[in-house]
């Protein structure tokens, strides 16, 4: 029959006809996705600099080249955004290689302005950190700078002191919805100079959250539950590193230095008046230690609601029901429990000590220009009469300069100042401040 087919049509000349039929379809399908292509880098291009002129009072937006991708991502190259002098010396550029947004699909990312994208992976890769002003931690660990002579946050030029030459971060959140279970994946992952990298995972259960989003009426969503959560913290590279450099700070072995930041770590945890069990506080040190990843594995029994929210203050109830297990390597996650306190420290070897009436806080600290010298070896941050900034560890000062070794756009560099030159120095310090003025 298909041969008959064939030649009926060859009989009636249409066999030319369809080819050019078929030929032409193609064009106009190629045509077709090609100028949705050309809109959809049009329109995010012209995005960029709706954002540019809105922002124009603050600081400079720019980017390189903009391309969308037949497999659904927009991909934006050499984003920055550089503040001007009128925003102070607290904000600093932010600078990234490149930034993409994967929305699974073609279909899907040319429907996305009229529809919610039930999956999206936006990355942001080779982001020059300012760990100063931002107070960003490396390893994930809110302790990892205690008790390391006189760091109190680790800056990108302790990073390239400790063999991290390249202080760029790589971010990446990622999400699916599937509509029909009314169930939201998510997954975040942060990855800092090769040395640390932090990822977050979260299965939620969450009634009508696809329509709500569809309908814009948040009202819409149900009491959400979280199903499995996990995070893990790979900072083996980091900690080896810090310890190696927290031992010269202190002039001790490396485990002693370890021994020293958990039982700074254990202190920080009893001034909110809890004491993790032995069990957690060996974890911590294996951590810290460099042993491997530390991973914390959460399968609520609760859902997460007002009702939740009412009880934050009580560990050892959310750690219950979240059903909160923690391991360090290769090893079984095991149950975290806590003990309450009253107003006292416990330290890692069990010394108990009351607290005082004072807490210690993390700060922004005006420095007159005359103390600068006493800084030599500490982190300042210099804000210049011209409008630049310099964020780094003074290096020298004498009569005239100040030296500094500061983060510049282009790495890390030894930059001389003269005293003239500089109209304003702050340090981020750790002070000491009335308890019941911080409640």
């Amino acid at each position: 029959m298909l041969i008959g087919l064939r030649r009926f049509i060859t009989r009636r000349g249409l066999g030319g006809l369809l080819g050019k039929l078929f030929i032409g379809s193609i064009i106009v399908a190629v045509t077709a996705v090609f100028g949705a292509k050309w809109h959809i880098e049009s329109k995010t291009r012209q995005l960029l600099d709706d954002a540019a002129a809105q922002v124009s009072l603050f600081g400079t937006l720019s980017y390189g080249k903009v391309t969308a991708s037949l497999g659904g991502a927009i991909k934006v190259t050499n984003f920055s955004f550089r503040p001007s002098s009128q925003m102070g010396g607290d904000i600093s550029p932010v600078i990234a290689d490149l930034i993409a947004v994967d929305f699974g699909s073609f279909i899907d990312m040319v429907r996305a302005g009229q529809d919610v994208p039930r999956t999206m992976d936006i990355s942001i890769e080779g982001v020059l950190v300012d760990f100063g002003s931002a107070g960003q931690m490396v390893s994930g660990n809110p302790a990892e700078a205690l008790a390391c002579g006189d760091i109190q946050r680790f800056e990108v030029v302790d990073l390239v002191d400790m063999g991290f030459p390249n202080p760029r971060t790589d971010m990446r959140l990622s999400y699916e919805i599937f509509p029909s279970a009314e169930k939201f994946s998510m997954r975040t992952e942060i990855s800092t100079a090769g040395a640390a990298s932090t990822a977050i995972t979260a299965d939620l259960m969450v009634p009508g959250l696809y329509q709500a989003l569809r309908s814009k009426n948040p009202l819409g969503i149900g009491s959400t539950r979280a199903e499995r959560i996990t995070i893990t913290s790979d900072a083996a590279r980091f900690n080896q590193a810090r310890n190696r450099l927290c031992a010269g700070k202190l002039a001790s072995t490396e485990e002693e230095a370890v021994e020293a930041n958990v039982e700074a770590f254990v202190a920080m945890v009893a001034t909110l008046g809890w004491m993790p069990d032995a069990g957690a506080i060996d974890q911590y040190r294996s951590f810290v230690r460099g042993d491997g990843t530390w991973k914390f594995v959460a399968a609520p029994e609760i859902a997460v609601d007002l009702a939740t929210l009412d009880r934050v203050d009580d560990v050892n109830w959310l750690a219950e029901r979240f059903d909160l297990r923690a391991a360090v390597g290769a090893g079984e996650p095991q149950r975290v429990t806590f003990e309450k306190l009253g107003r006292v420290i416990v330290g890692a070897d069990g010394t108990v000590r009351p607290v005082d009436d004072t807490v210690s806080v993390a700060q922004w600290v005006d420095v007159p220009l005359a103390d600068i010298g006493g800084y030599v070896g500490r982190d300042l941050t210099l804000a210049t009469r011209s409008g630049k900034r310099y964020i780094g560890r003074i290096i020298d000062v004498n009569a005239s300069e100040v030296v500094i070794r500061a983060q510049l756009p282009g790495g890390v560099a030894t930059v001389p100042l003269a005293l003239t030159q500089i109209r304003a120095a702050r340090s981020y310090e750790i002070v000491r401040t009335n308890a019941q003025q911080q409640e």
